[in-house]
């Protein structure tokens, strides 16, 4: 989930997963798989930092720290195969 903000400035966590698309015309508006629309105060810039940010600590997350495993374990895809 990310927080935007209404245009009168309330948070919102949205579910960044449902977003179809964002456009800018020229408030920023939300449109979900649903085709509801959601105007929002953050630019679409803003809101595409929000979204990369939290699937990277999602990501993070799933698949843990790399950097604290042994250095003979290999992340490598071919080497995992074998």
């Amino acid at each position: 989930m990310i927080i935007v903000h209404r245009l009168n400035g309330a948070p919102l966590h949205i579910n960044s997963d449902l977003i179809l698309h964002i456009e800018a015309t020229p408030d920023t508006v939300i449109t979900f798989n649903d085709n509801r629309k959601l105007p929002v105060s953050e630019s679409i810039e803003t809101i595409k930092n929000h979204i990369i940010n939290f699937k990277r600590a999602c990501f993070q997350r799933e698949i843990g720290d790399f950097s604290l495993l042994p250095s003979t374990f290999s992340t490598d895809q071919t080497e995992m195969q074998e």
